[in-house]
């Protein structure tokens, strides 16, 4: 399967249930958490898919209140050309829960199952 790749930057619209953010970490350059504050409500989970270390804290910072997770995953994929991926038939995919309420960590953990089942059984 090929894909095209585009920017997306949330501008307006409803919250999701779930925020996935899947791009380079550059906290120099630009801040992650606010290209993503128009479609994160008070019940999204904000699912990160990044690199490198404390990539978490602008998110928590910016949002505190939402369920947070971060992520590790490795992907075999072959850059075509510019914008197109060729997958190489091997991916993992793991996360946790980035300083979850006592109270709320339960709950949290099972919408975060929830969505890695969907990855799973959905391809």
């Amino acid at each position: 399967m090929e894909l095209k790749a585009r920017v997306l930057i949330a501008t307006e619209g409803p919250a999701y249930d779930y925020v996935i953010v899947a791009l380079k970490a550059l906290p120099n350059i630009y801040d992650s958490s606010e290209r993503i504050a128009a479609a994160v409500g008070p019940n999204t989970m904000i699912v990160l898919f990044q690199n490198g270390i404390g990539i978490e804290e602008p998110f928590a910072k910016r949002f505190p209140n939402n369920p947070l997770a971060s992520s590790v995953s490795f992907v075999s994929v072959k850059q075509e050309c510019p914008g197109e991926l060729r997958h190489g038939g091997f991916s993992l995919l793991a996360a946790g829960l980035h300083n979850p309420p006592r109270t709320l960590a339960d709950r949290y953990q099972d919408k975060l199952q929830f969505l890695f089942t969907a990855f799973e059984t959905q391809g």
